[in-house]
């Protein structure tokens, strides 16, 4: 959860919540350990799905064996 880096590309934090000066401290602190892509998904009802991403997440570590992954959102 530190400094991420992939060959592939950066990956992206996302985050969720009501209150906008405490998303701007978690976007803060995230970026002190290195996360260079953190995304808003927006409020709080947002996250129910951001922890469906960390369910795949899990399922695909523990189908693979490996929890080196991460996800990216490709922006054109």
């Amino acid at each position: 959860m530190i400094a991420p880096s992939y060959r592939e590309g950066t990956p992206a934090m996302f985050i969720a919540g009501n209150d906008d000066l405490a998303k701007l401290a978690v976007t803060d602190l995230l970026g002190q350990l290195g996360w260079k892509d953190v995304i808003d998904a927006g409020d709080i009802a947002m996250s129910r799905h951001l922890e469906s991403l960390a369910v795949l997440w899990c399922a695909y570590g523990f189908r693979n064996g490996t929890w080196d992954h991460a996800f990216a959102l490709l922006r054109k």
